[in-house]
C-alpha cells in the first residue's frame, strides 16, 4: 500500500467550474517514507481570483510567469493525475472538494471521470483530537509545524503529509485500523460524484453537504460547526457525536445507498 497526500488550487470556480492550475502531491509508502514529491503546474486557461473575507478578488497569476508560459492544459495532464490518485491511497485536508474539483476539471474538458478513495485528514484530526481547528495551517501549528507557503499546492501537500503523520504517530494506530475503529470514513470519488464508504455499502453524498460544511468551518462567513454546537450549549465531550449526528441528518436530506461493488 502507499499514500498519495495531494492538494489542488484553482484559478477560480466560476460557474460551478474548477480551473486548476496546480496539483502538489507526496508519495509515500506505508510506512511514510517518502517516495516521490512535486508540483505538477497546469495551464488554466482562466483569470486568477483569491476568497479574501468571503470576497473573491482578482489577482496576479501566482505562479512564475516562466513556468506557467510552458505549462500545458489539463488534459495533458490528465493521464498522469489519473495514474497517481488511482493507484494510490489519497490524502488531502477537505479531500471531497479536491475531488470535486478534479471531476469539474474532466467535465470541462469531456474526460472520463476520474476514480479513486481518499481519506480526509480534516475528519481524522476531529477524531483524535477531539475537536475541529479550523484550516491546514492552523491545525498544523496546533502540532507545532508552520506550512511556510499556504495555498501553494506542493506547500500544502507537504504539510497535509506532515500533519497526518504527526498525529498517527502520535496515537500508535494506522488509517485502516483506525477506520474501523471509529468515526474515521473512507471515501470513493466516481462517476463524478462521491460516495461515503460504511458497513460494507456506499452512500452518495451531494455535494452541498459538503459546501455547508465547508461554510459552517469557516469563522470568517457563519462561524466554525464547533462553535455553533457551542453557543447550542452543546459541550466539547459532546461534539464528536453531535457532528456524526449532524452529518446524518444532513446526508439523508439528498443522498441514496447503493450496495458497494
Amino acid at each position: 500500500m502507499s499514500y498519495l497526500f495531494f492538494d489542488i488550487e484553482a484559478a477560480n470556480r466560476h460557474d460551478k467550474t474548477a480551473k486548476i492550475y496546480s496539483f502538489g502531491y507526496v508519495l509515500t509508502d506505508k510506512h511514510f517514507n517518502i517516495i516521490e514529491q512535486r508540483e505538477i503546474i497546469i495551464n488554466p486557461d482562466a483569470e486568477y481570483y483569491f476568497r479574501k473575507d468571503g470576497v473573491h478578488q482578482k489577482i496576479p497569476c501566482p505562479i512564475d510567469a516562466e513556468l506557467m508560459a510552458k505549462a500545458e492544459l489539463f488534459p495533458h495532464h490528465y493521464d498522469e493525475i489519473k495514474r497517481l490518485v488511482s493507484s494510490n491511497v489519497c490524502i488531502g485536508y477537505d479531500t471531497a472538494n479536491d475531488a470535486f474539483m478534479l471531476h469539474e476539471s474532466c467535465k470541462r474538458y469531456d474526460l472520463a471521470s476520474y476514480d479513486f478513495r481518499f481519506y480526509d485528514l480534516r475528519e481524522i484530526s476531529d477524531t483524535l483530537l477531539g475537536k475541529r481547528i479550523s484550516g491546514l495551517s492552523k491545525l498544523a501549528e496546533h502540532l507545532d509545524y508552520i506550512n511556510e507557503n499556504p495555498h501553494n499546492g506542493l506547500s500544502d501537500a507537504v504539510t497535509t503529509f506532515e500533519v497526518c503523520k504527526k498525529l498517527l504517530s502520535e496515537t500508535k494506530y494506522a488509517l485502516d485500523y483506525l477506520r474501523f475503529k471509529s468515526k474515521i470514513f473512507m471515501y470513493h470519488a466516481r462517476n463524478y460524484k462521491v460516495y461515503k464508504m460504511e458497513n460494507g455499502k456506499e452512500r452518495y453524498v451531494n455535494k452541498r453537504i459538503f459546501d455547508d460544511m465547508r461554510i459552517k468551518d469557516d469563522p470568517k462567513q457563519n462561524g466554525n460547526l464547533h462553535q455553533t454546537f457551542k453557543n447550542d450549549g452543546i459541550h466539547n465531550n459532546q461534539l464528536g457525536e453531535e457532528l456524526k449526528k449532524w452529518l446524518k441528518e444532513a446526508e439523508y436530506q439528498d443522498t441514496h445507498i447503493r450496495n458497494n461493488n
